[in-house]
């Protein structure tokens, strides 16, 4: 048996730490809209400006597309391409497979 944590769980073990930010890579094979149904508080605490994600595995769930992209929209973050190229969220199925999010008033990234 393994035992597993949502995302928001890590919140505390964070905080305690004195983790203010972080940047983040999210890489587990089309489940990574369950990371983000369970770190909407951690995304709400810690200022992450940047989180690099893939694509190619994702894109084949519609309803994991919607979760991701409303998450990261309502937060103030971009999708871009990994050279920095704004992404339109209406034609995300034609994504690269590998884009990040960037949050709107950062500038030092792109």
């Amino acid at each position: 048996i393994v035992k597993t944590i949502t995302f928001d769980e890590l919140l505390p073990i964070l905080v305690a730490r004195g983790v203010r930010g972080a940047i983040i890579k999210i890489d587990i094979e089309g489940s990574e809209s369950f990371v983000i149904e369970s770190g909407s508080r951690v995304f709400d605490t810690l200022e992450i400006p940047f989180i690099q994600m893939e694509w190619f595995k994702v894109r084949d769930y519609p309803d994991r597309v919607k979760i991701i992209i409303d998450f990261f929209v309502k937060r103030n973050y971009d999708p871009k391409t990994l050279s920095c190229q704004l992404l339109n969220v209406n034609q995300h199925i034609t994504w690269p497979n590998d884009l990040c999010w960037i949050k709107r008033n950062v500038s030092n990234f792109c």
